[in-house]
Parts: structure tokens; sequence; C-alpha cells
């Protein structure tokens, strides 16, 4: 159903998608945030024409990688294969991107029942 904007929403949007955090709270496989990849990435591709910047599209997957998706999944396994499919869907969009962290599962001591975290929370080489 939808809901009228409330008048101060501008107010608190954020001024740019790099700012935006989206969390799956029981991420499983990742399609979740795999289909949040692909929506991502064409607003990202118009903000960049609407500042007349020019991003890459390696550089967008990058900042979509690093700073936009996290999941949380009480098995581990789940927060596994959620990041590898984040990760491979990454690689089609831009096969050359390389982000300083990539899509890794991690224990969360703050998280209830043990769960799992999935963010971008280990550095690795591109060898």
């Amino acid at each position: 159903m939808p809901q009228p904007l409330p008048a101060d929403a501008a107010e608190h949007a954020p001024a740019t998608l790099r700012d935006l955090r989206l969390l799956d709270p029981a991420c499983g496989s990742g399609h979740f945030l795999v289909i949040a990849l692909e929506l991502l990435f064409h607003p990202y591709q118009e903000e960049a024409r609407h500042r007349r910047e020019r991003w890459s599209d390696a550089q967008i997957v990058e900042w979509i990688l690093e700073r936009n998706l996290h999941g949380v999944d009480i098995d581990p396994w789940a927060t596994q294969i959620a990041a590898a499919a984040v990760w491979l869907q990454a690689r089609k969009l831009a096969p050359e991107a390389r982000p300083r962290r990539r899509p890794t599962p991690s224990a969360c001591p703050a998280a209830p029942c043990g769960a799992t975290t999935l963010h971008p929370a280990a550095s690795w080489s591109t060898s």
C-alpha cells in the first residue's frame, strides 16, 4: 500500500549512496544481498552522472561491497555461502573490481545465539 513521504524525508536521506547501509538480518544464501548489489549498481551510475563525475564499474562495485552490504545469520555456513554468492555477482558486474575488503563471514559476539555476520571485515590480496 503506497504511503506518503514525510515532509522532512529529504533532510534525513543520505547525501550519497555510499552512506547507505543495508542489513539482511537472516542472510541465508545471500539472495537478498545479491539482488541489492544489482539494484544499487545503476543508481550509483545515476549518482555519478548527477554529480558530473566518472565512476568506473569496478569502483562502484567496490563501494557497494565495502560500504553498503551487510548480513547476519545464525548459521556460519550460510554466511559463507552468502559471501560467495555476493562475490560471484560482483565479479559478473565488474570483473576488474578489487575491493580493499571483500564480503567475509565472521563471528559476531554482540549478536544473539552466536550469530555470524557477513560484512567487509577482512583485508585480502589480489594475488
